[in-house]
């Protein structure tokens, strides 16, 4: 369920953002919505740390442990950039400018969102949708090479140790 709370978040905050109520209204709206997804990024990293996977949705919404440390890298990042931005936007932009400020947390919110699922939430591009083949190898010299046409080669190779 995290990782559906990952999407969500941000998807809010940059709606909520958006909403004429006040000049820091959008930065602490910014600002919750990627502590909250740090903060559920940090769960579901420690959550796969030990090897194993987290589903969402099955097939399409999953994060192994590596995928989880770059999403977890990912909202790191959003959640210093939100830091950094609620200072600088302030004093570069006019007093008179709310919906400058409105505009550039949305932006910024939906531009955090981008990079969510590409970081690790899941197979949404695996490669049988794609197309594409993919190559495993192990320990003893054996290759398998499977396709989305369902082919299946395998044979056998000396690797160097």
């Amino acid at each position: 369920m995290e990782l559906i709370y990952i999407l969500l978040i941000s998807i809010v905050a940059a709606a909520l953002s958006l909403l004429p109520v006040g000049r820091r209204f959008a930065p602490a709206v910014t600002l919750l919505g990627t502590l909250a997804v740090f903060l559920l990024s940090l769960r579901t990293a420690l959550a796969t740390a030990r090897g194993g996977e987290l589903i969402a949705v099955r097939d399409w919404l999953s994060c192994d442990s590596f995928s989880a440390l770059i999403l977890l890298l990912v909202a790191f990042v959003g959640l210093t950039a939100a830091i950094f931005s609620w200072g600088y936007i302030a004093t570069t932009v006019e007093a008179t400018d709310d919906k400058k400020i409105r505009r550039y947390y949305n932006r910024f919110n939906l531009f955090l969102l981008k990079p969510l699922p590409n970081a690790g939430i899941g197979r949404l591009m695996s490669a049988s949708m794609l197309n594409c083949p993919s190559v495993l190898s192990n320990a003893t010299g054996t290759i398998s090479w499977t396709s989305a046409s369902g082919s299946f080669t395998r044979w056998n190779t000396t690797l160097p140790v």
